[in-house]
């Protein structure tokens, strides 16, 4: 959800149920800032994790995800 929230897109689309199935299963999410230029490198990282095929690439609590959003530091202009 994060990343649609980030690039306004789902990271993987498709009309056909399998074929959307299939690629959450085997191709690597895109690069959310692909689509978002402007992303900290920070939070791309923990998009990227939250989206990691294998469970131990993952967050295993979301009060670590939590923890590392909370430490992003944002630019001030």
């Amino acid at each position: 959800m994060l990343f649609q929230m980030v690039t306004g897109r789902l990271p993987f689309t498709n009309t056909n149920p399998a074929a959307l199935l299939i690629a959450h299963l085997t191709q690597p999410p895109p690069d959310p800032r692909e689509l978002a230029p402007n992303l900290p490198e920070e939070l791309t990282y923990i998009i990227r994790r939250g989206l990691a095929k294998l469970p131990s690439e993952r967050y295993a609590h979301v009060g670590n995800l939590v923890n590392d959003l909370e430490n992003i530091q944002v630019g001030t202009t």
